[in-house]
């Protein structure tokens, strides 16, 4: 059975939460934080939960790929964009694709995979495309994509781990079962995909949509109709009026110059409030962007003495031994550059004498002189000291497979990290490219790119928070918490609007989704 509740604010879902049972429910989430809440929910009241009765939807839909499709392997978006360009690589001149759109042939690939993985979709779309009075701008970049789509997923047996659910539908759903009754919790994250999924589970199983009824919904009508448009499948149960929330005592709307003056100002409050006896536990700092605010503010909580409990993360790729080591692995491939070279060659671990801890004699202006310009690689033939170190022979014309890239990166590491304490670093990198990556032959210095790519999204905790204090959240993951002081900081425009430029028009996303029922994202409503 599907049951659609209808939910106003977040008061309603923890009453919902009354209900859930860890041994036979499972809720489903769509990012970690909220996730965590409603871990901590079932510990309070039943002091356990098993593994699959708390998942991220993500988590939900590559488990089922797994079970049904168990040849096919989930990569992540970076490792996608390296198979688009080794296929641009292989038939870009038959395609007639140069090497300047390889970005854009990879946003066309994001952007109609779930058209392309649905069955039969493709027949109605050229169908729909011939119909109409005016060729459509976005029809060659379809095409390509249709054929490159088709090498990822069928010749590479690979996928997004956001195709998930648009590759589950080409699959016999008969097979899709679960034995738990089901809460789903997605908010504006719900895809029309993912609900006909919901839908087919529902003949077998209890599913219940958490419907997000805010009062500005018909201002922004395209969020939330996905849930609109599958009203007439299930039953509709409305929860406004069985808990009522607190109504806020005071609101107070500040503008303020700079965010400098922001976090004075967001300071000096929070002690005010803990001087007249709030508990910081009661206290939460919330922003969209809350980690562009955090470096600054978390230096002014502590000149104040305030505890808070988040926890100081940091990007893989920013750390000092990380960059040594792009630097390194850059100046073999053909991206090699003055900067790669100053880096290797004037670190603070790289090239250094272990017998007389001395590095080589060469000055900096000297270096520079010489490399700040690099136009092929004879240009490093110009000291014989930076042949020596760097100008290696390896043949880049021929492709090396992933165990001999890896091989060359353990390699690599061990020779510009010597501490013991930097393996555990290594062997974070190490894990997320394999769990990211797939066997497969490439270019050295797509290798390269790929690492570099996901170390700039794969993020350390350097230090964690303190178990109690201030909460400080982006805004997606404040939903759940029980604060009675907030203070929400960065509401602008610059903050909230996210350009992101679709290949295909809104109006022709409207009308394949209303005509045909094919998922289309709304990416310029944001």
């Amino acid at each position: 059975m599907l049951e659609f509740l209808k939910v106003k604010n977040p008061d309603q879902i923890k009453s919902l939460l009354k209900n859930y049972d860890p041994l036979k429910d499972t809720w489903i989430v769509s990012d970690l934080k909220s996730k965590q809440e409603v871990q901590t929910a079932a510990i309070q009241k039943h002091s356990f939960y098993t593994d699959d009765a708390i998942l991220r939807v993500s988590d939900f839909w590559r488990l089922w790929i797994r079970r049904i499709e168990p040849s096919l392997q989930v990569v992540s978006s970076d490792f996608i964009k390296s198979l688009v360009q080794n296929f641009v690589d292989t038939h870009g001149a038959k395609l007639e694709i140069i090497e300047s759109e390889v970005s854009t042939l990879n946003k066309a690939v994001q952007e109609f995979a779930p058209i392309l993985l649905h069955p039969g979709s493709d027949d109605i779309l050229q169908e729909w495309l011939e119909s109409q009075q005016t060729e459509k701008k976005w029809r060659r970049w379809y095409q390509l994509s249709k054929i490159c789509i088709s090498h990822i997923v069928y010749d590479a047996k690979v996928i997004d781990s956001k195709w998930s659910a648009a590759y589950l539908q080409t699959l016999d759903l008969n097979l899709l079962s679960w034995d738990r009754r089901i809460f789903v919790e997605l908010g504006s994250e719900l895809s029309s995909i993912e609900m006909g999924l919901f839908r087919h589970l529902s003949k077998v199983q209890d599913v219940l949509i958490i419907t997000p009824e805010p009062e500005w919904k018909e201002k922004f009508p395209y969020l939330l109709n996905t849930y609109k448009d599958n009203f007439g499948y299930g039953n509709l149960k409305d929860l406004t009026e069985e808990v009522k929330p607190e109504i806020p005592r005071k609101e107070q709307f500040v503008r303020l110059s700079t965010q400098l003056a922001e976090i004075k100002y967001i300071v000096a409050t929070v002690r005010q409030w803990a001087d007249s006896g709030t508990s910081l536990d009661n206290i939460a700092l919330i922003s969209t962007d809350i980690e562009r605010y955090w470096t600054a503010l978390q230096f002014y909580l502590d000149e104040e003495g305030l505890s808070y409990k988040k926890d100081t993360v940091t990007q893989l790729g920013s750390l000092g031994p990380v960059q040594t080591l792009l630097a390194e692995l850059k100046n073999i491939s053909q991206d090699v550059s003055w900067d790669s070279l100053e880096k290797s060659l004037f670190s603070t671990d790289s090239n250094v004498d272990s017998s007389t801890q001395q590095k080589p004699s060469f000055k900096f202006e000297k270096f520079k002189a010489l490399f700040y310009q690099l136009y092929d690689d004879d240009d490093l033939n110009r000291d014989q000291r930076i042949k020596e170190l760097f100008y290696k022979k390896i043949d880049f014309s021929n492709d090396i497979d992933r165990d001999e890239f890896l091989s060359y990166l353990v390699k690599t590491w061990m020779k510009l990290n010597t501490h013991e304490s930097r393996n555990e670093l290594f062997e974070i990198i190490f894990k997320d490219f394999l769990a990211q990556s797939l066997s497969m032959t490439m270019k050295f210095s797509r290798w390269v790119q790929f690492l570099k790519n996901r170390l700039s999204h794969k993020e350390i905790i350097t230090q964690k928070g303190q178990e109690a204090g201030l909460y400080i959240l982006p805004l997606m993951s404040a939903q759940m918490i029980k604060a009675t002081h907030r203070i929400y900081i960065g509401l602008n425009d610059e903050y909230y609007h996210k350009k992101q430029m679709a290949l295909m028009s809104l109006n022709d996303s409207i009308a394949l989704k209303t005509q045909f029922d094919l998922a289309v994202d709304y990416s310029e409503e944001s």
